[in-house]
């Protein structure tokens, strides 16, 4: 794999941990020092601040899917810089839900593990409240059959 493909599955290795609410592989993807803001001002440092919001707040998250869409990698030695387009549907629970498209902003780093986030910073481009229970079914995250 190129550092392109390595990057982009590194991206790819963030949502499916969303997806599936996988800590344990969600925390291998950031380097020790890593930097994470998500909206509303969530701001954490270090990978054990940055797995202990993930943590807190998946506990009040009743589905959640999340799509990667397009996106950007500018490449400079053992460093990267990407912006990635994500949507997703959000089931808070209580009738909360939402829709939402996002850029993710992102800094990486190459380790003797591979490529880290070093940074990754979520803004809103759109939010769209969908009050009441969803029109549709969500199923819980299948297990794997591989």
């Amino acid at each position: 794999m190129n550092d392109r493909e390595e990057i982009a599955e590194l991206v790819a290795l963030y949502a499916d941990g969303v997806n599936r609410n996988d800590m344990e592989a969600w925390s291998t993807i950031w380097s020790e020092d890593a930097n994470y803001s998500l909206m509303d001002g969530m701001k954490k440092k270090g990978r054990d601040a940055i797995v202990a919001l993930f943590v807190k707040v998946m506990e009040s998250v009743e589905s959640m899917v999340q799509l990667v869409h397009n996106g950007t990698i500018e490449l400079d030695g053992d460093s990267a810089t990407g912006r990635w387009y994500v949507s997703e549907q959000q089931g808070l629970g209580e009738g909360k839900n939402f829709f939402v498209i996002g850029v993710y902003q992102d800094r990486y780093v190459r380790t003797s593990e591979g490529w880290k986030f070093a940074e990754r910073h979520l803004d809103l481009l759109y939010r769209e409240p969908r009050s009441g229970e969803m029109g549709g079914t969500a199923f819980p995250f299948p297990v794997s059959k591989v």
